[in-house]
């Protein structure tokens, strides 16, 4: 599931709310504004129900981020780091990512 486009945080919010809604039913989401109220309505769900809306909010942020770094290359924001990175990988001050975690 990726929410591309939800940018805003009010946007966001009702989104949030409309979508629990269509999640689960017993609570009355349209009164859901605040984080403190989406935290006190999600600790009142069953389990089952919370895992889908931290399953829910996980591809959601990671879209997010995603698209964030998109944006970042895309400007030119990361072009320092890509030239360092480049430069660090040439010099051979790079190590395997299997031998950085321990799986080599």
């Amino acid at each position: 599931m990726a929410f591309n486009g939800i940018v805003m945080a009010g946007r966001f919010t009702k989104f949030f709310r409309e979508h629990l809604r269509s999640l689960v039913f017993g609570i009355n989401f349209s009164s859901v504004s605040t984080v403190v109220e989406i935290e006190s309505a999600i600790s009142s769900l069953p389990i089952q129900d919370a895992r889908r809306v931290a399953e829910w909010l996980r591809e959601y942020l990671d879209a997010k981020w995603d698209k964030e770094l998109d944006e970042d290359f895309a400007a030119g924001r990361l072009d320092e780091l890509w030239e360092k990175a480049e430069t660090d990988i040439a010099a051979g001050r790079v190590k395997p990512l299997d031998e950085v975690l321990n799986y080599g």
